[in-house]
Order: C-alpha cells, then structure tokens, then sequence
C-alpha cells in the first residue's frame, strides 16, 4: 500500500559528528512517513551539512537554544504554521521538561516522541550492523563546483599540482577550547610529538603526496605546531575550509587520519579512507556516535593501563597509541573505491592488548 505523507518534524541538538550520523535516521524517517523531514538546529554552521540531501526539507535555526520559553515559543509558532503530524526530539537536554509544558497546549501532533521509531532503533543500536546495507555507502555528496573551488584554493595557497592529498584533523571541541590548548586530563588529545613522528614517516612512504592539516580557526595554531619545520609538501587549512569546503576536500584525497571528531564522521560520509585514533572509548560498542562503515576506515583504541585508573578511571589511553602502529595499519587502508560498493569495511585495533591485528568488520 502506498504510504500517505505526514509532515515529519526532528529537533537536533547535537554536534557534527553525531549529526552526521543521525543522517541515516532522518532518511528512514523520511521513508516511513513518505516525504522529507524538516529539521530544527541550533547551529547555523551545520545548515551546509543538509545542502542537496532529497530527503531533508527545510532547515529552521533557532537562537537561545538553552533557554527553554524561546524553544517552547517557537516550536508553537513552527506547529501553528506547519501543523507537523510527528515531531522527533533528538538529545536535548531537557526534553521531558520541554515535553510536559508543550502538552498542556492545543493543536499538537498525537506523535510527539523522545527517541526514534523502534524498528530503527533495532536496525542501528547496540550491535556491529549498526545501519541497513540498504542505505547505501556514501551518504554525503558533494558537486563539481565544491570541489573545483577547492581544487583552486589549494592551488593558490598551497602550490598544489594535483598530487595525492593525505589529510591530518588533529583537534576537536574537546583538545582545543577558544584560544587555549586543553593539556590535562584530556580523553581525545594525542601528543604533537605523535602527530609529527607520523608524518615523517608517511614523508617516508609517500614523498609526493601533499600533506594538509584541517581543523576549525581555534585549531590553527595547534596545526601550524604540527607542520612546523617538515620537509616534503605541508599546509594547514585550518579555518580556511567550510564545510562544504571540507567535505569537497575529503572527497578528493587519498586518506585521512583523525582523532574521534565530527570531521572524521565527515570523512567516512563521503567515502574517504580513514584512522581513528579513539581514546575513552571502544569504537565497536558505541552504537550511534561509532563509524557506520560508509567509507573504508581502521579505528585505533588506546590500550587501557591499570597503572592509569585513577578516581575518574581509565585517563589517557589514547597517548597510549604508537605513531609506529598509525603508520603501520594507514598502510592496510583499502583504497577508495570508484563506485559505491554495497559492502563497507571497517577494521578495529586495540594498541597493545594481545588481540588480533585487524579485526575486519563488513557492514
């Protein structure tokens, strides 16, 4: 039977990573409810991120996102003018609040839901399949036109001629804060001394290939460390990308290494081969925020010492990862496939805990 379009509402709170993987979710609820999903968000940067998706509508911003009257203001504002038959509430912080005062008014959909309808739920959550093979690989596209004005931007800043492009995302919310660098006590921050030997030894593998680092404005000067005094072709691009800029980039190049970030999940989204230097957390259990498998990608996790559990537990793993070891398994990236393959690959290490090499996933 022919389904019969509802007006699909999900409110979003979260960061690009997670926004990013909340992508397949928004296309499933698109299908279940028969036309594209309106999306409500807090950040106007993450507006480009939906640019050319079929299955998104309209993308609302909103201001004062903690200030809860606002959020309640508009959303019955948004219902009065857009009389949704289902709103999706997505990771806000204070949503069964939120929900309580919305129902004591009139006209609201019958649907108005904290979490995602089950038989998503089931297909995504807390298992290695984590997403349907019927959604496909990469997830986000970009056009000719991105990606030629990326072409001439790093033509024009960096000298490049067209070589291979390996990129380095070294930072994230959680290493660099405003203008000053987090050093303690940090769960995703890998020593520059780490990133610096792992260049070198890609120079060694690759003398051709541009080296580029990427990362937002705040990140700059932790880049810019980074690249200091290489040999071989360097640039950091950090806050000269938007991101679509950033999404057209990484659909170019050879491969990527990250830590856990939002710009990682970019790089899988668009097919791009991948480390992840994971820290905390075990990437294979992690459900939502973890890899989907979209493009070929090896995630590192930091061997856990019992000499590091303290009060808050386990600290630093991730400064336990060698620069060895990244070199190593960047080598045992598949490369990029020329047409979108129905079978993803994703392979988990854990530095230093007697499992074996590469546990190979297939999606």
């Amino acid at each position: 039977m022919p389904v019969l379009p509802e007006k699909v509402l999900c409110i979003n709170s979260t960061p690009l990573g997670n926004s990013v993987c909340m992508l397949p979710e928004l296309r499933f609820l698109a299908e279940k409810h028969g036309q594209p999903v309106d999306i409500l968000i807090k950040n106007q940067s993450l507006t480009e991120l939906y640019n050319g998706i079929d299955y998104i509508g309209q993308v609302l911003l909103i201001r004062h996102w903690k200030f809860w009257p606002w959020l309640l203001l508009r959303m019955l504002s948004l219902q009065k003018r857009m009389s949704y038959n289902h709103i999706y509430i997505h990771d806000l912080p204070y949503a069964r609040k939120f929900l309580r005062i919305f129902s004591f008014f009139k006209n609201l959909p019958h649907q108005i839901r904290l979490e995602f309808p089950k038989e998503m739920r089931e297909s995504r959550m807390h298992s290695k399949l984590k997403i349907p093979l019927a959604l496909g690989s990469s997830i986000l596209m970009t056009n000719e036109q991105e990606r030629e004005e990326v072409r001439q931007l790093l033509s024009r800043t960096c000298g490049w001629n067209g070589d291979p492009i390996v990129l380095f995302h070294p930072g994230c919310a959680h290493v660099v804060k405003g203008r000053h660098e987090v050093t303690t006590g940090n769960p995703k921050q890998w020593p520059i001394e780490n990133w610096r030997k792992t260049l070198s030894g890609l120079r060694a593998l690759v003398p051709d290939a541009m080296f580029i680092t990427t990362g937002t404005a705040n990140e700059r000067k932790l880049t810019e460390e980074i690249i200091a005094g290489m040999t071989g072709k360097t640039a950091s691009l950090a806050g000269s990308l938007s991101l679509r800029h950033l999404l057209a980039i990484q659909s170019m190049a050879h491969s990527c290494i990250s830590i856990d970030t939002g710009s990682a999940h970019t790089a899988m989204a668009v097919g791009c081969p991948i480390v992840i230097l994971y820290g905390r957390h075990d990437p294979r259990y992690l459900g939502q925020c973890s890899p989907k498998g979209w493009g070929p990608g090896i995630t590192i996790r930091g061997f856990r010492n019992r000499e590091e559990l303290g009060s808050k537990g386990y600290m630093d793993p991730i400064k336990n990862i060698l620069p060895e070891t990244v070199i190593h398994l960047w080598q045992k990236l598949p490369p990029r496939p020329n047409q979108p393959s129905s079978e993803h690959f994703v392979s988990h290490y854990c530095e230093g805990d007697m499992e074996p090499e590469v546990l190979p996933i297939l999606f």
